[in-house]
């Protein structure tokens, strides 16, 4: 099992949710403070940390926020999705945007309490080029013998600008 507080190197997109535990009182004061020394995890860009409020999505619950609101995976989110939809208070969201290179892991102090880690769905495989003789040279970026159309278009437009050309000569003969 991986450690759930560590810091990956990869810049996939991830969210580490933790819970505040003061009273409602105290936590504007707190957030106001060192969140990156509370954390144990410097550096820590604030922009891309969030503090989520459960009383104002408590009509679609902190799981579907997780996964609607912020794109993370169901499958990683679902397992926790009754105890997530049961916290109550402020909760600390932390997106792996504001944790610079990684390589190192979470060391949160009291009063912040860890709650789970969620990432976002993994990337789905490369579809394999189709096999149809019709895209050979066009998926491979070869370039094949000319359609009709595109031969009947040059030869239009051939015929046009040496009608254009052979007007202009007229003209400037008459006059």
């Amino acid at each position: 099992m991986t450690d759930p507080l560590r810091i990956p190197l990869t810049r996939d997109r991830a969210v580490w949710l933790f819970a505040i535990d003061l009273p409602e009182a105290e936590v504007d004061a707190f957030l106001s403070g060192d969140l990156a020394a509370a954390l144990g995890v410097h550096p820590l860009d604030p922009a891309q940390v969030e503090v989520v409020d459960t009383d104002t999505i408590k009509l679609i619950g902190l799981a579907t926020y997780l996964t609607e609101a912020n794109g993370l995976d169901e499958a990683t989110v679902g397992p926790d999705a009754a105890m997530l939809d049961a916290l109550k208070g402020r909760l600390l969201m932390v997106f792996r945007a504001a944790l610079g290179d990684g390589g190192t892991r979470f060391d949160p102090k009291p009063p912040l309490r860890f709650i789970g880690h969620y990432a976002e769905p993994a990337a789905a495989p490369p579809m394999p080029m189709p096999a149809a003789e019709t895209a050979k040279g066009v998926l491979e970026g070869g370039r094949g013998k000319p359609s009709d159309a595109a031969m009947s278009g040059r030869v239009a437009m051939g015929v046009l600008v040496f009608l254009f050309v052979f007007t202009a000569l007229f003209i400037w003969m008459a006059k």
